[in-house]
């Protein structure tokens, strides 16, 4: 098939949303799929891309990328990084008389939009009246209210901006008119499906968008050995209000308080340092925190390789490529019970916190129990450790998009428009 992809993000080597538009873009072409990508144009990016098509020949007759921006800073957008979500609103506008000068030429069999991957955002592609997918989409996760207590101030107000710009999904006409006209809908989690109107849910699937590079994968078999029989914790991400590094800290409070021995890395940097730092001297559990900023990809590897467990109680995450990047060097992962880590995970490979009915303080309580027993017993460790091959074995990138093609492709075949 012909599919133009368009991938406002999409950089090779990176995690998030540039990893996955990439992903997803060699994944197809690798599929045997021709694959024309229309992304954001950066100097950086088409020498990354460039890079990687010389290192893989099979795949320069399939993979084309279509460089697009607008306005005086062309091809640099270092401007944009700090309001990246309006710049990616008018992106999506402006691209498509792009799109239609590449419909003309190459008539393609399929379109599908795929990052940013967000409900909340509309794609007009579906005007070029070809078969349109839209997604995987995230964004519908909500953090519970009764876990929003350790936000600091502008933290509240970013999550009720947050909130309000979910509430009007159902009202904004763009995304509705977007929705209306694709004929398969893909949604990361069931929060995120929700928001999808009864109306179009049969043309609706839920899909995880992300996988892992099979040769990445460190061998897991070998026993843990917790340094002088200290838990080494490990947190990777940024510093925001909503990836909840609050809440990991009063839980290793009271894990202290129950006699844990632990130490705490945090690796990334954020708006929260500060009041992170600070919360965690009035924790009295500075001395078990070990504060790095954004390192390098081999050094994080190495950071990753020193440690026992990810640490990770974020509050919305849609899916969670830290959870993927820990279990392929071989850490099992503690978690919320919450969006996209409450789907990845299983108790084989990590620690699932409910918390459907449960207080703050229940829940607190859990995860400081569940730190403490890993303590005691490094073989809670060492289980999940020997099943984690076989966990990733089923969840390569590959494995992610054929599984999300063949159920879309299927259903576009079924289709009946209505």
């Amino acid at each position: 098939m012909k599919i133009l992809l368009s991938a406002y993000a999409c950089y090779p080597g990176r995690g998030s949303e540039d990893g996955v538009g990439w992903q997803w873009a060699v994944g197809l072409a690798e599929l045997g799929h021709e694959v024309w990508i229309i992304t954001r144009d950066d100097q950086t990016k088409r020498r990354a891309i460039e890079n990687f098509l010389s290192s893989r020949p099979d795949l320069e007759a399939r993979l084309h990328p279509h460089y697009f921006d607008f306005g005086t800073n062309h091809g640099n957008t270092m401007p944009y990084q700090r309001f990246e979500q309006f710049h990616f609103i008018h992106w999506q506008l402006r691209v498509l008389p792009e799109a239609q000068k590449l419909e003309a030429t190459h008539d393609f069999d399929l379109v599908h939009h795929i990052t940013f991957g967000t409900v909340r955002f509309a794609s007009w592609l579906w005007k070029l009246k070809k078969p349109f997918i839209i997604g995987p989409l995230g964004g519908g996760e909500t953090a519970p209210w009764r876990l929003r207590i350790g936000y600091s101030r502008i933290g509240h107000l970013k999550e009720l901006a947050r909130d309000a710009s979910n509430a009007f999904i159902r009202f904004d006409p763009t995304v509705q008119q977007m929705l209306k006209n694709a004929d398969v809908i893909m949604c990361k989690t069931a929060e995120t499906l929700s928001y999808i109107p009864q109306k179009y849910r049969h043309k609706s699937i839920t899909k995880i968008e992300i996988g892992i590079d099979q040769e990445n994968i460190r061998d897991c078999t070998t026993d843990t050995l917790c340094e002088k029989n200290k838990l080494r914790l490990l947190y990777v991400g940024r510093l925001v209000h909503w990836k909840g590094v609050n809440f990991s800290l009063a839980a290793l409070k009271r894990a202290k308080d129950l006699g844990a021995n632990f130490e705490f890395t945090i690796v990334g940097k954020g708006d929260e340092l500060n009041q992170l730092r600070s919360l965690a001297k009035l924790h009295n559990i500075e001395r078990q925190i070990n504060w790095k900023e954004w390192v390098s990809k081999s050094e994080l590897t190495r950071i990753y390789d020193d440690h026992d467990v990810l640490l990770f109680t974020s509050l919305h995450d849609s899916s969670g490529n830290v959870i993927m990047e820990a279990l392929s060097r071989g850490l099992p992962v503690c978690s919320l019970d919450l969006g996209g880590p409450g789907a990845l995970l299983s108790d084989d490979v990590g620690w699932l916190i409910p918390i459907n009915k449960r207080s703050v303080n229940q829940i607190l309580d859990h995860t400081a129990e569940t730190i403490q027993r890993i303590c005691r017993n490094p073989d809670e460790i060492n289980n999940r450790k020997k099943n984690i091959p076989e966990y990733l074995s089923r969840r390569s990138w590959i494995d992610a998009i054929e599984n999300a093609y063949r159920e879309s492709l299927a259903m576009l075949k079924n289709k009946t428009r209505i």
